[in-house]
């Protein structure tokens, strides 16, 4: 009777406890919620943050800071210079981030699809830098529209 006790006590007991170990925020969860709490001071609309990936994420081994950039996308396309970094103390804690998002993304983009071909890219940037045009340029390989 007491051995069929302790197996049933044990499977309760976990189940009791799981919930404490399932609130618990990552760093990564804590930043992206600073981020929506910042939007309306950053001039950000909840749209403007749907498509953000991590670019970079590393702990400090001095200090054991942790840091996360952030890049904002519009489609699935990065958006240059669109970078966020969020900064948490060895306690995690967030003690500082930065903010270069750009607001209202939705109502500013006019296409997703690219203006300029590969080879007019290329020769543009020939001529910018005052380099000779070869006399061909063929383009190997493109994968889907990019």
């Amino acid at each position: 009777m007491r051995k069929s006790f302790t197996l049933l006590l044990v499977p309760l007991l976990t189940l009791a406890f799981t919930p404490l170990f399932a609130q618990q925020q990552t760093n990564l969860d804590k930043a992206l919620r600073h981020m929506e709490q910042k939007a309306v001071e950053w001039d950000l609309e909840t749209a403007d943050l749907m498509d953000v990936i991590v670019s970079d994420e590393y702990v400090a081994r001095l200090y054991g800071a942790h840091h996360f950039y952030f890049v904002q996308r519009y489609a699935g396309i990065p958006i240059y210079t669109a970078v966020n970094g969020v900064h948490f103390d060895r306690n995690g804690e967030i003690v500082y981030s930065t903010n270069t998002f750009e607001g209202r993304l939705a109502e500013r983009v006019n296409t997703t699809a690219p203006t300029t071909t590969p080879q007019d890219a290329v020769l543009g940037l020939l001529d910018h830098l005052e380099i000779r045009r070869p006399t061909s340029l063929t383009l190997k390989t493109q994968v889907a529209n990019k």
